[in-house]
């Protein structure tokens, strides 16, 4: 698998298994248009991010993709900007739960992390931005050449 393959996976998973999630956006691209944060407009949205890989060499290899995700939501009504926040949170930690592998991309999430939200302003628009991070690990046998 490739770190193409990892980031469009899980940009695909919040697609189709995040409640509320009305678009996702991954640096590999394969299965949509590249966007940025100056391109929001109907949130909920998700960036991701490839952030590095380390790999554990052997004759079964790990690679662990490490990847960031920023989600926005409309911060014009802040209660509602985070009342759709704690949503999310429930949503991604469920979907994960169901869809570790995510559909079979990767060998699991093994780990995932949500940072503070940050109220951010945005070409003259209020929204809330949350942070994540995730570890995708990739593992199997492997054959070196010599």
């Amino acid at each position: 698998m490739s770190a193409v393959t990892a980031t469009d996976a899980l940009a695909a998973h919040f697609r189709a298994n995040v409640a509320g999630v009305k678009q996702a956006y991954s640096t590999g691209v394969t299965a949509g248009s590249v966007a940025s944060p100056g391109d929001v407009f109907d949130t909920p949205v998700v960036f991701i991010l490839l952030q590095g890989a380390s790999v554990e060499p052997g004759s079964f290899e790990r690679t662990h993709w490490f990847v960031s995700a920023e989600a926005w939501f409309d911060g014009s009504i802040a209660g509602a900007a985070y009342g759709t926040y704690v949503a999310f949170v429930d949503s991604v930690r469920t979907s994960i739960r169901s869809h570790w592998t995510l559909g079979g991309v990767i060998t699991q999430v093994s780990s995932w992390s949500m940072g503070q939200p940050e109220d951010v302003e945005l070409n003259g628009k209020d929204y809330v931005r949350v942070p994540l991070s995730f570890d995708l690990l990739e593992a199997g046998p492997v054959a070196y050449a010599a």
